[in-house]
């Protein structure tokens, strides 16, 4: 191949790994290259690196700070805070976990990991995730495993999630997920990944690691009879609203029983686990409609707000002339023409409206009533006669529950020519 084909080639590859999302690493810099090797790190301390991003809220780019991006949903220069630390790296997914885990700048691709590659990552059961690990879709994304809510069916991530993305910089999760094997499908990303471990983390220090024998064990503290996980006290911290006792632990002295900080009822509780479990005296998501102070519980696993409670997953339960927005599981006023609006209730609202119409022109001839003509009766005999027409207009309108509004309307003009009748009889007796 001569130096022109060679050329086209690589050409070729650079362009196809820039449209690869967060599976695309461009090509390291001289200076990258000189960047130090993978430090030594616990589990512990990956989450804690992780937790760094999340509280800065880096932006996505798929390059380093000040650099060319050449994901077209970004800026052409990735632009972040200047920080000597993070400068160096790809804020993109796999940059991001690259940083967590310690790995040199500018960090490694998603297809530099398992499954695709395995020298420095192995592909683990999705039960046995721990603080530390992540999933991986190789040339697409992967996102960073920080701790299960309830173990081996809703958990905590973080990620960078793209430039186009709201948010579009490094935030933290909750999600439902259903395992089977190494595959981890995450309702949040409606996706489904593979599960894999760094093998660098130190084993001497934290729980989560490859190695150690204590990685992850349940413990209980006895004095509150409140489970929890054998962790570090750094990766429990990172956590947020849980609190490490020491003595109920195996290993290294850094690892405590890591538990739910209690709770005295749920209004204390966040939304991602608004439940307070009287069991346990933790936080939890939702599992039924009954526990959610309003609203009702979010149990379908693909709902991205999976175990939590919204005003609605439903249209029926949303009030009239309303729809549930699936994007948000609030009600949403119905309009006319709205395309995301059932089309029974855009039906009836038309009903409606002409039923009203035809109540107001019963009310106009009622006012005529007024007249001392001796047939001052037959208008509103007319007028309830028009009113009785719009309450039947309605009966077409029944199918989106719209029509017991419409035909509220209708009787009130029925009762009002009613009304006026009887009072004209009475003032010619």
């Amino acid at each position: 191949m001569n130096s022109r084909s060679t050329a086209a080639l690589l050409l070729t590859c650079t362009a196809f790994a820039s449209l690869a999302g967060c599976g695309g690493a461009p090509d390291p810099t001289e200076d990258e290259l000189r960047a130090p090797r993978a430090l030594e790190l616990t589990a512990g301390d990956a989450v804690a690196r992780a937790q760094l991003w999340v509280n800065a809220q880096v932006p996505y780019c798929q390059s380093p700070n000040g650099k060319p991006d050449a994901d077209p949903a970004c800026a052409s220069v990735c632009t972040r805070p200047v920080n000597p630390d993070w400068d160096p790296y790809r804020s993109d997914c796999s940059g991001f976990v690259s940083w967590a885990w310690g790995l040199a700048a500018p960090g490694h691709s998603t297809d530099q990991f398992a499954p695709a590659k395995t020298d420095i990552t192995a592909v683990i059961d999705g039960n046995s995730l721990q603080p530390g690990d992540a999933l991986n879709i190789p040339g697409d994304h992967m996102i960073f495993f920080v701790a299960w809510i309830t173990a081996g069916s809703h958990a905590t991530f973080m990620e960078e999630p793209g430039c186009s993305a709201s948010p579009n910089y490094a935030h933290e999760f909750s999600s439902a997920v259903v395992i089977n094997g190494s595959s981890v499908t995450v309702a949040y990303e409606g996706k489904t990944f593979t599960a894999i471990r760094y093998q660098g983390l130190s084993a001497s220090a934290d729980a989560g690691t490859s190695t150690s024998p204590d990685a992850g064990t349940s413990c209980v503290v006895r004095t509150t009879n409140t489970p929890g996980v054998c962790i570090s006290t750094s990766a429990c911290q990172a956590l947020g609203d849980h609190t490490s006792t020491p003595g109920y632990c195996p290993g290294a002295a850094n690892i405590e029983c890591c538990t739910p900080i209690p709770c005295p009822d749920s209004s204390h509780c966040a939304a991602s686990t608004p439940v307070c479990d009287s069991s346990t005296g933790g936080c939890r998501a939702c599992n039924a409609d009954g526990e959610c102070a309003t609203g009702v519980c979010a149990l379908a696993p693909a709902d991205p707000k999976h175990g939590q409670c919204v005003q609605c997953v439903s249209d029926d339960q949303c009030p009239f002339m309303s729809y549930c927005n699936v994007s948000s599981d609030r009600c949403a006023a119905c309009t006319a023409g709205n395309p995301a609006c059932p089309s029974s209730l855009n039906d009836a609202g038309v009903q409606i409206s002409d039923a009203g119409a035809q109540v107001s022109d019963a009310g106009a001839q009622v006012s005529d009533a007024g007249s001392p003509d001796e047939d001052a009766g037959s208008p509103h005999e007319d007028a309830g006669t028009g009113s009785e027409d719009a309450g039947t207009q309605l009966h077409p309108g029944t199918a989106g529950g719209c029509a017991s509004g419409g035909g509220d309307l209708a009787l009130f003009g029925i009762l009002v020519g009613f009304l006026f009748r009887f009072r004209r009889r009475a003032e010619r007796v």
